[in-house]
């Protein structure tokens, strides 16, 4: 089997972009939220568009990736709870994907993924964006990968398993300022003599 270059840059891509927000996703909101501008914009552009417009969808979901990019940059938090909220949308219909979906019926089950995934975020901000950062990494990388049969779902099961664990571990830390980052004022021993 002959594979092109491009085909083996866009693999390596996705598996790269799979396991930064798998492992890292929390402390890259920027990059989670670049990434889930792209996969929408993949998404709807195709979806819209039909299978013949490479170069539209490809613009689009550039174009949206930096929009998510620059807006977290501008806005952190409330574009951090868009980019959940695309992600929820983008998860839902990636694994629908195997159903022939019209489009209202592609765009309800976009808006309940959305819904729930920016409840998620809304209730608990940073669990919410662990979860959605480690779901999106693995379905960019376990989608990447030549697996076939029973090593798809083991593939999905290490990855969120340890994506969420290294994560969690590591936002533990950073709260009590074990990692090395400075705390949150709040529990910081000077920042509470100062007040």
């Amino acid at each position: 089997m002959i594979t092109s270059p491009l085909t083996i840059l866009l693999t390596v891509a996705s598996i790269t972009a799979g396991l930064l927000l798998i492992f890292m996703g929390r402390r890259l909101t920027w990059f989670f939220a670049g990434t889930v501008g792209y996969l929408f914009g993949a998404e709807a552009g195709s979806r819209i568009a039909g299978p013949g417009a490479h170069g539209l969808v490809w613009t689009v979901a550039l174009g949206l990736g930096v929009l998510g990019v620059l807006a977290t940059l501008a806005q952190p938090r409330a574009a951090a709870l868009f980019a959940s909220c695309l992600a929820g949308g983008v998860l839902i219909l990636r694994g629908a994907a195997e159903f022939s979906l019209t489009l209202p019926a592609a765009a309800g089950l976009f808006l309940l993924g959305a819904v729930l995934a920016g409840l998620a975020t809304v209730m608990m901000f940073d669990q919410g964006i662990i979860a959605l950062t480690v779901l999106i990494g693995s379905m960019l990388a376990v989608g990447a990968l030549p697996l076939e049969g029973i090593a798809v779902p083991v593939a999905w099961a290490f990855l969120l398993f340890t994506g969420i664990a290294i994560q969690w571990n590591t936002s533990r830390l950073d709260e009590f300022g074990i990692s090395g980052r400075r705390p949150p004022r709040s529990i910081h021993p000077v920042g509470i003599l100062s007040k």
